[in-house]
């Protein structure tokens, strides 16, 4: 092995008397020490040592920094460095050793041999001689220690450092699924951070650690206290599907029975969430025989069911004509929502004496609704059947290409149904019916993002 020895009368140029030469290694069992740094002026020279200060310093105020490369082979070995220094140094010019793998500070003053295990071929050390010292314990602020957040993306913060010496500092976040060891933390999740904030955005169901390590610019290094948080991450769940139960699609009810009043009903939706609470969202829209549209809508319902009165809830007048009526429901927890599988259609019959569950004949062919139009995800199409027939529903695009077709055989007089789902990109196409009684009509939909 080689040492150095601080001298006090040592001079910057190299004196035989004082100076040991540096040694070549050799070939194995090999261990050697040298200062790659530019204020030494000849790191692969004969100069082993230089003096630490210069004539004008006064180290008890300042320092100076050395960069210090141990090379060996014995990988995995104990390796012993040796700082005999000498008795004349003033006892006010401290002397330490930065082990920049790990932090740890070694005072070589009152120790002159520093042991660790050399995990590589090289390792990497500061030589800090005069005054500099770490810096002082911080703590982390948030989340607190054992939080749950209830999302995905969380902000951690702590808690500035202060170094004693007034040198900037930079921060190494550190974060995993295990403890953090200081002696062998992970790989940081983020480094030379000049902020004391960092948004991080982590899996679901998942328990994190985490810790900060503080480090002044001659690479003194401080960990928080305590050296960890925890914190879980546990996004809320949506609540579960659910589907529409009555009245039935496209089912008929007559106003002289109903009083205009419908019962809408449907299934619980459940919230996998322990605390989440299931609120209901019921939504109608009701056309009539002139095109005419009204809206409803009510909120914060606990139950899967709700009694509409129209005449009463839309100012709609009943009994007289034949009223069209969408109908849907979404489920609401905290700050999710899914909505019932289905959109579903029923038919108010005029109070005219008619069979019932049987809607009046239309006098001619033609698309009734599009709805809702623009649209997604589904387009609701009613059609009306003056007599029995076929009838062909055919989708293009704005360059005339046909990208849909469905054919609806053996249509009885009345109203029909259908939905289409489109597959491919938004945009604006074009829907066209014909019927195996001649009857044609082009209407244009817009499908949404």
């Amino acid at each position: 092995g080689s040492k150095a020895v601080l001298l006090l009368g040592a001079t910057d140029e190299y004196d035989p008397g004082l100076d040991q030469p540096k040694p070549e290694p050799p070939v194995s069992d090999y261990l050697s020490v040298d200062f790659p740094h530019e204020d030494w002026g000849a790191p692969s020279g004969s100069s082993f040592m230089v003096d630490a200060r210069f004539a004008h310093d006064n180290l008890s105020e300042t320092a100076k920094v050395w960069e210090v490369r141990v090379r060996t082979d014995q990988v995995g070995e104990t390796v012993v460095l040796s700082f005999p220094l000498s008795d004349a140094l003033p006892g006010e010019y401290p002397v330490t050793l930065v082990d920049l793998q790990s932090g740890d500070l070694h005072d070589a003053v009152n120790d002159g041999d520093h042991a660790f295990t050399a995990e590589n071929v090289e390792s990497y050390f500061l030589l800090v001689i005069g005054a500099a010292s770490a810096p002082e314990e911080f703590s982390l602020l948030a989340p607190a220690d054992g939080s749950v957040i209830g999302n995905l993306s969380v902000m951690m913060s702590w808690e500035a450092a202060v170094d004693p010496e007034g040198d900037d500092i930079t921060y190494t976040l550190y974060l995993g699924t295990e403890p953090i060891d200081p002696e062998a933390p992970p790989e940081p999740l983020a480094a030379g951070l000049t902020s004391t904030a960092f948004t991080f955005e982590g899996e679901d169901e998942t328990a994190y650690h985490w810790a900060v390590r503080a480090e002044d610019a001659l690479g003194f290094r401080t960990w928080c206290s305590p050296v960890e948080f925890t914190f879980t991450l546990s996004a809320p769940n949506p609540p579960s599907d659910f589907h529409l139960l009555s009245p039935l699609d496209e089912d008929s009810l007559e106003v002289g029975s109903t009083g205009g009043v419908v019962i809408l009903e449907w299934e619980a939706s459940i919230d996998p969430d322990p605390d989440g609470d299931v609120l209901y969202e019921v939504f109608l829209d009701v056309y009539d025989e002139a095109g005419g549209n009204d809206f409803f809508s009510a909120a914060g319902l606990s139950f899967p069911t709700r009694e509409i009165n129209l005449p009463d809830s839309m100012g709609i007048e009943t009994g007289s004509e034949l009223l069209e009526v969408w109908w849907w429901v979404r489920a609401v927890s905290q700050e999710d929502t899914v909505e019932s599988e289905e959109y579903w259609v029923f038919y108010l019959l005029p109070s005219l004496g008619l069979a019932e569950n049987t809607a009046p004949i239309p006098s001619q062919w033609a698309i009734r609704s599009l709805y809702p139009n623009p649209f997604n995800p589904a387009l609701n199409i009613t059609l009306t059947v003056p007599r029995p027939g076929d009838a062909t529903l055919r989708i293009f695009d704005l360059l005339g290409r046909e990208i849909y077709r469905k054919h609806l055989p053996n249509l009885q007089p009345g109203y029909h149904h259908a939905v289409w789902r489109p597959e491919g990109p938004t945009g604006v196409y074009f829907l066209r019916v014909t019927s195996s009684s001649g009857f044609q009509t082009v209407r244009k939909v817009i499908y949404l993002k």
